[in-house]
């Protein structure tokens, strides 16, 4: 089986999540209008970053590659920040990142802490 399921394949609980939340398509549309100004608003903050390479998307999240992306995921999670590598993807490798968006603030901090760590600057305590 393992060889003939898609590779995002979704399980019983999602699906009847997938099925509760189509019932109600106003909350639905308001979350993913949220989600696209959250992403909007990372993106821009990441597209000002030096020494990061990104990529447009259309979901809750964006793609970076770094020159060291285990360095650069260990520094941010030094920071209290998590990235998720992205190496496991088909088609990336070690340097690139998945960065969740969030609220503008959470965006801010994330940008900020990751132009820190991509200019070598020393992990600042709290």
């Amino acid at each position: 089986l393992r060889a003939v399921r898609p590779p995002w394949s979704a399980n019983a609980l999602a699906l009847a999540a997938l099925t509760a939340v189509a019932r109600r398509p106003e909350a639905l549309a308001a979350a993913a209008a949220r989600a696209d100004a959250e992403r909007g608003d990372l993106a821009t903050r990441l597209a000002e970053v030096p020494g990061l390479r990104t990529w447009p998307s259309a979901a809750n999240f964006c793609l970076v590659e770094v020159t060291d992306g285990p360095r650069v995921a260990a520094a941010l999670r030094d920071r209290g920040i998590a990235v998720r590598p992205a190496a496991s993807f088909p088609g990336l490798g070690p340097n690139h990142l998945r960065i969740a968006a969030r609220e503008p603030a959470a965006n801010a901090r994330l940008a900020e802490a990751l132009a820190e760590v991509l200019a070598g600057e020393p992990v600042k305590a709290g």
